[in-house]
Parts: structure tokens; C-alpha cells; sequence
């Protein structure tokens, strides 16, 4: 059995809502910007097509403005995210990750641009299939296998993979 992984983005992680913001700030920034559109849109329009705005406000910030900032994390500051989430550094994997995110956030951004529910679906889909599956076969996997309960993969992210699919596919089911 492999040692456990226990390394933390700060060694007094994990303490208070100040711990939490410290290690999660910027995977907040999309849900946050996600909340607070929807909200603003609530206010100024009413709820007559808050399900078809939350979608959209939950493709561009939730998809869009998180993955952007997931590339830009993966790479600019690959090292600390290696060791916030328990993998080692110097590795070429986190590139892919970073790619993938991009590829991601670009079809976010992009829903933003266009009303065409055809291409909503498809961000949906390739959103839901890459984050599920980093969920169960990344986070989780590593886990059980690996001991590993970083802050970055055992925490917020774990939550935000499963959680996000299935507000996404919910709003759009919701406003077919």
C-alpha cells in the first residue's frame, strides 16, 4: 500500500470558512459569478426565463469562466496545484488537464455568443462526461486507492464535478 497522501495547498488548511476560501478562492470564482448573474438577472427581469438566463449564466461562468481558470491554474501555477490536490510536481499530465479545461471554458465563453440549444447541449454533454469521470475516476480512485484527501481532491472540487452536471442537465431539461 502506497503512502498516504495528506499534503495540503497550506498546512493549516482546513480551518474555518477562512481555510476553506484560502484553498478553494479560485474554484469559487466561476460558482460565485454563476450565483450572482442569476441573481442580478432575478432582480432586474423577474423569474419569466430564469431557467433559460441561469443556464446560460451557469455555461459562461460555471463552465466557461472555471475551466479558463482551471487551464490558467494547470499551468501558470502547476506546481502549487500539484501539491493542493496531492499529486507530485514536474509532471507533463498537468498540460493535458490544462488543455482539456481550456477546451472546456473556450465552449463556456462560447454559449455566451449563442442562443443555438443544439450547441448548449453539446457543451453540456463533453462538460458533464470530463468532470463526472474526474470525479469517479480521478478524485475518488485516488481516494480509495491512494489514501489521497488533499484539499483539492477529496474537497470542494469532489463536490463541484458531480453538483454542476447535474444543475446544468436539470436547467436545461427545465427549459426544453
Amino acid at each position: 500500500m502506497s503512502e498516504p497522501h495528506t499534503t495540503a495547498a497550506h498546512p493549516e488548511s482546513n480551518h474555518g470558512f477562512g481555510g476553506f476560501l484560502r484553498d478553494n478562492g479560485v474554484l469559487l470564482v466561476g460558482p460565485a459569478l454563476w450565483l450572482i448573474s442569476t441573481v442580478v438577472f432575478l432582480i432586474a427581469r423577474g423569474t419569466a426565463t430564469s431557467e433559460t438566463q441561469a443556464l446560460r449564466n451557469g455555461l459562461v461562468y460555471g463552465v466557461g469562466v472555471g475551466g479558463l481558470l482551471a487551464a490558467i491554474g494547470h499551468t501558470v501555477f502547476a506546481d502549487q496545484v500539484a501539491v493542493s490536490i496531492g499529486w507530485p510536481t514536474g509532471t507533463g499530465f498537468q498540460f493535458e488537464v490544462a488543455m482539456a479545461n481550456l477546451g472546456v471554458g473556450v465552449l463556456g465563453v462560447w454559449c455566451g455568443f449563442t442562443n443555438e440549444r443544439s450547441f448548449w447541449l453539446a457543451t453540456i454533454v463533453v462538460t458533464a462526461i470530463y468532470l463526472v469521470g474526474a470525479a469517479l475516476g480521478g478524485h475518488l480512485r485516488d481516494m480509495m486507492t491512494n489514501e489521497n484527501f488533499a484539499v483539492n481532491n477529496a474537497g470542494f472540487i469532489l463536490y463541484w464535478d458531480v453538483l454542476m452536471p447535474v444543475v446544468l442537465i436539470t436547467l436545461y431539461a427545465a427549459t426544453s
